[in-house]
């Protein structure tokens, strides 16, 4: 037994461990958000509107979540409007793209294929990969 178990710790080290210990981080980025949704220019220009109207709701201290609740359109409404954690890849490209470049807390416009968002990007960090 005492000889196999120096070859069960390299077999470990090689195949588990060396695994872990090689991943490189992920960035991720936990987002609210509140979707006017829209579908024609005309929908587009009038979701615009209603997103610079939040910003300057927000701009006067009303709450995110609140807003939300009021103005959101999808299932994160009744949460805040929050996203949680997520990682590139796993939301359409204009709006992850927003949320990797934004500064926290700092609300912004996004526009994608869905609609016209108001974001807020509420915290970055690095996880593992998947």
């Amino acid at each position: 037994m005492k000889l196999l178990l120096p070859f069960f710790i390299v077999f470990i080290l090689a195949t588990g461990c060396a695994k872990v210990a090689t991943e490189h981080p992920c960035p991720a980025v936990e987002a609210s958000h509140i979707l006017t949704p829209a579908e024609s220019p005309e929908q587009f220009e009038n979701a615009q509107d209603t997103a610079e109207v939040i910003i300057a709701k927000l701009k006067n201290g009303e709450s995110f979540s609140d807003l939300a609740l009021q103005y959101g359109s999808d299932g994160t409404k009744t949460q805040g409007g929050n996203l949680g954690w997520f990682t590139r890849g796993m939301m359409v490209q204009p709006f992850e793209d927003s949320c990797y470049n934004a500064t926290i807390n700092k609300p912004l416009i996004v526009k994608t294929q869905f609609g016209v968002h108001v974001v807020k990007v509420t915290g970055k960090k690095d996880i593992p990969c998947n």
